[in-house]
């Protein structure tokens, strides 16, 4: 049986809101972890904003006439040798966001187009924080051990 099309955007959005909730719990871990006192303040900030996001998106579930569920967002385990690795695992998570959003902006724009703003807003937000986490990855040393 074949899901109607509010109930795939829903479950789209869930899945929108889960990784943002997850990505805020990595970038924290990863504040805390680094080796940079600089880095640790941006990806802190960063994690604000990936919050944001998610409750952007249990907003937009909410209009629906929806919530996603809450289970506590897993964290990956090993992650990266070290600094570097973990930020370039963040970064492709955010790449992979960016691109989600517009995906559904331009998938469900004249069905939710309300919905289909507030995903090309958050893909603009994302868009932002990947050159953020980008800067943070050109300034870290590959090579240096945890």
């Amino acid at each position: 049986m074949v899901a109607a099309p509010r109930q795939r955007f829903v479950a789209a959005l869930c899945a929108g809101y889960h990784e943002a909730r997850s990505l805020a719990c990595e970038l924290r871990a990863d504040a805390g972890r680094g080796p940079y006192p600089q880095h640790s303040e941006a990806l802190l900030a960063l994690a604000d904003r990936a919050d944001g996001q998610a409750s952007a998106l249990a907003g937009e579930l909410g209009r629906l006439g929806s919530a996603p569920d809450h289970p506590p967002p897993a964290t990956a385990g090993h992650r990266g040798r070290n600094h570097w690795e973990r930020l370039t695992v963040d970064l492709a998570r955010v790449q992979e966001s960016t691109k989600r959003y517009l995906e559904l902006a331009h998938h469900w724009d004249t069905t939710f187009a309300e919905s289909a703003a507030t995903l090309t807003r958050l893909a603009n937000d994302t868009r932002d924080i990947e050159r953020t986490i980008g800067d943070l990855v050109a300034q870290s040393d590959p090579y240096a051990s945890d």
